[in-house]
């Protein structure tokens, strides 16, 4: 049976790993979405230029969702951001709190060994 401070450890640990792996899939999402999204954003681009270019009766129909498309674009890239922001600061933070709790620990161990040889 483990210890609690093993088991501590070992908590501390394994939330770190699950946040790091987080981060990482999260970077490989952003990555992949965006380079897919943007071939598809210009293909869908490029097909709207082509039928308002043609005369079409409905341009103006097409030329208001072809500027949503683009606004709905911009608005996923920009969440991309903020959450990959978040999950560096959140990584971040886990990391000094972790620190922290080390450093006192090792305090701590210190304290006990300088009173234990008084």
């Amino acid at each position: 049976m483990d210890c609690p401070v093993c088991l501590s450890l070992r908590c501390k640990s394994t939330i770190f790993c699950l946040l790091q792996m987080l981060r990482d899939r999260f970077k490989e999402f952003a990555r992949d979405t965006e380079s897919i999204g943007q071939e598809r954003v210009a293909a869908v681009n490029e097909v709207c230029d082509r039928l308002i270019g043609s005369g079409h009766s409905d341009a103006a129909v097409i030329a208001e969702w072809k500027d949503t498309i683009n606004e709905l674009w911009a608005d996923l890239l920009e969440m991309i951001d903020t959450r990959t922001q978040m999950l560096a600061a959140s990584y971040e933070l886990f990391k000094f709190y972790n620190d922290c709790k080390e450093l006192l620990e090792r305090i701590r161990v210190r304290l006990f060994c300088c009173c234990c040889l008084n």
